[in-house]
């Protein structure tokens, strides 16, 4: 296990997305005889730097020496990538929020010495901050002009890595119509670097037994082919499988659909446990997973409403310092209402965005029949948010920078009847008039509508034992007991 997880933190620090396009006319190579133009006037508010260059076959070769692998050899043996970038405006002055480091050349360095990956993570943020201020110092100094400054930070990277055969003593610069504000706008390393780390720290004792699954590939050895034990599929569909929540729509789930649906909350809402749904675009995935989240909302607000005062889903924990005369307390959560986490990741951070834009949106053929409750999840913040469509805030597009601060500021200050940004949220919650005995309603309508729910599964599971079992007789006896035919026909019938 430990040695799988290093060699995947090394796989991650050897990635890269740090090439430079030479052939793109923005970009032109620093020279004594080539700076970046002075002209004050210019609609350019900077440039950027990046230096330190290699040819990226000469490091695969390398790569492929130290593996005794081929696997390395390059696609192209005239790409060149870089260690190191930063931006400067117009007056030469550094802007540090930029300055970002390749992993790439650093992990390949320590391939090199030998160096396990076991404290690389550790040992590679020491290197940035070194390379950090080394820059900031440099460009500190106004006893030498700017071509010369960036050969002096070459200089210390290729002593740091000792790199003296592969740096190529080339820099190369684009212009910028924007300067950097936000340092964590810059992407150039693998994000999982800390979190692998940390779990290769963790193992055995800190680790789930979700993800010792994953990573020890248990979850091959349980797979079923669905289509030769199709009485999987019959259970699973079962009316009293059937979650209590669903998505808002005037479409139900397809069979596979709910039975992904069904398995994920009767199988993996009690303990742990991971369940893959795989497809192509299109294939409604983000369909399932709607019914998913409306299913987990239901069990959490079954958790809430078992409380007879709001109150109780919170305690009360250590105060903060005294500030005047007064105790500041705060209050946790009740961990009940915290075991439902909703989890949404992807490689394609396009697709997980277009998820988070969507869930609050309200679908064309309940928009027409104005079938949305009025007072559900923040329905008012959604419509700041996303517009006048929303009908909920259950998710909203984060990620950058921009999309944090967009966040925070109507987060912070909201006014439910102008729609405007004038009054904290805080406030606005306070001034909601209601009161226990609203709360006493919503508990006993809300129960009230589980109980009804219930009772038409129970009628549902007493009339489908003999029908459904005396259908898939049916439909052996008709396919010649050929699952798959039978799957297909079911699919249909439903």
């Amino acid at each position: 296990m430990s040695s799988l997880l290093k060699s995947w933190i090394a796989i991650e620090f050897l990635s890269t997305s740090n090439e430079i396009d030479i052939k793109d006319k923005n970009t032109l190579e620093l020279t004594p005889n080539n700076y970046p133009p002075h002209d004050k006037k210019s609609e350019w508010k900077g440039y950027k730097i990046k230096t330190a260059t290699f040819k990226t076959a000469d490091i695969y070769d390398l790569l492929s020496d130290i593996f005794e692998d081929n696997a390395f050899a390059d696609r192209n043996p005239y790409t060149i990538s870089y260690t190191c970038e930063f931006e400067i405006d117009k007056n030469e002055k550094l802007n540090e929020y930029s300055i970002a480091i390749s992993s790439f050349p650093w992990a390949v360095s320590q391939l090199q010495k030998k160096i396990k990956p076991n404290n690389w993570e550790s040992d590679f943020q020491k290197f940035k901050e070194d390379l950090w201020e080394k820059i900031i110092e440099i460009f500190k100094s106004q006893d030498y002009d700017l071509f010369e400054k960036i050969k002096e930070i070459e200089s210390y990277i290729e002593k740091k890595l000792n790199w003296e055969p592969y740096i190529l003593h080339k820099t190369y610069f684009t212009k910028l119509r924007k300067i950097l504000e936000d340092s964590n706008d810059i992407i150039l390393n693998s994000f999982y670097t800390k979190d692998l780390t940390m779990l290769n720290q963790e193992y055995p004792k800190g680790w789930n037994k979700s993800l010792t699954e994953y990573v020890n590939q248990q979850g091959e050895k349980k797979r079923i082919n669905l289509r030769e034990h199709y009485d999987v599929i019959k259970n699973k569909l079962r009316a009293g499988n059937i979650p209590q929540g669903s998505w808002a729509s005037s479409y139900s789930l397809s069979l596979m659909q709910q039975f992904a649906v069904n398995h994920i909350m009767n199988d993996l809402a009690n303990s742990p446990g991971y369940f893959s749904v795989n497809g192509p675009p299109g294939t409604g995935k983000t369909t399932l997973l709607k019914d998913t989240i409306a299913a987990i909302i239901v069990k959490r607000a079954k958790i809430l409403t078992s409380y007879k005062n709001p109150s109780d889903a919170f305690k009360k924990e250590n105060s903060y310092p005294k500030t005047g005369n007064y105790n500041v307390y705060y209050y946790k959560p009740d961990t009940k209402i915290c075991d439902d986490a909703i989890i949404v990741a992807s490689s394609n951070n396009a697709a997980v965005e277009n998820i988070s834009k969507e869930l609050p949106k309200k679908d064309g053929d309940f928009l027409k029949n104005n079938f949305y409750p009025e007072n559900i999840y923040f329905k008012e913040m959604g419509e700041i948010l996303l517009g006048n469509e929303a009908w909920n805030c259950i998710s909203f597009a984060l990620g950058n920078s921009s999309n944090r601060s967009k966040f925070i500021s109507i987060w912070e200050s909201w006014n439910d009847e102008t729609k405007s940004y004038d009054k904290p949220f805080q406030e606005a919650i306070n001034v909601l008039d209601y009161t226990m005995e609203d709360w006493a309603k919503v508990r006993q309508e809300f129960n009230r509508m589980i109980e009804d729910f219930e009772s038409l599964k129970q009628n549902l599971e007493k009339n489908e034992t003999f029908l459904s079992d005396k259908y898939f007789i049916e439909l052996q006896k008709n396919y010649n007991y050929d699952p798959k035919n039978a799957i297909t026909e079911l699919e249909h019938e439903i």
